[in-house]
């Protein structure tokens, strides 16, 4: 009974596999002889060749920091399609967002061959909360903000904290 399960699963996989792959390949070899679509892959690629996505990722030293300490990051500049380092950029845009989504700290770093290191300090009074760090360069604030690097970052303060948690 056990092979005759296991051989009815792999005799399913088979065929949902061989008809998936036979699907896959008339959409492909339609898509080539419809002139338009032929059209249109082109002047996308064309269009992506000239129109660069960068992409930025932040490493910080830490998570979760106390007011008054200081934030340590490496940021990463990259083209989108490639991954290699984007040159187009020089400053990349650094913020700090409290919980009410205003902007506490923000600085502008200076990028070399798609890459920077830079520090930010925490204010001492900033109460503590979950606040993000966000950036971004000019040329992505052309597009969507759903492509700004966002990490959550935890800031606690010992005096706000105390009044939050009872002892």
């Amino acid at each position: 009974m056990k092979s005759l399960t296991s051989f009815s699963i792999l005799f399913f996989c088979l065929v949902v596999g061989t008809f998936s792959y036979c699907q896959s390949n008339k959409v492909d070899t339609a898509h080539m002889e419809n002139p338009f679509m032929t059209g249109l892959d082109e002047h996308i690629d064309m269009y992506n060749s000239r129109t660069p996505i960068e992409k930025v990722y932040l490493h910080s030293d830490k998570d979760i920091v106390s007011a008054g300490e200081d934030i340590w990051y490496s940021a990463y500049l990259v083209l989108g399609p490639t991954h290699g380092y984007s040159l187009a950029s020089k400053l990349l845009h650094v913020d700090l967002i409290s919980p009410k989504n205003e902007i506490i700290v923000s600085q502008t770093l200076k990028i070399s061959n798609g890459r920077g290191q830079g520090s930010m300090q925490i204010p001492n009074n900033l109460p503590a909360g979950i606040y993000q760090l966000r950036s971004y360069t000019n040329w992505m604030r052309n597009f969507d903000q759903e492509f700004f690097f966002v990490k959550t970052i935890k800031i606690l303060n010992s005096e706000t904290t105390s009044n939050l948690i009872p002892i």
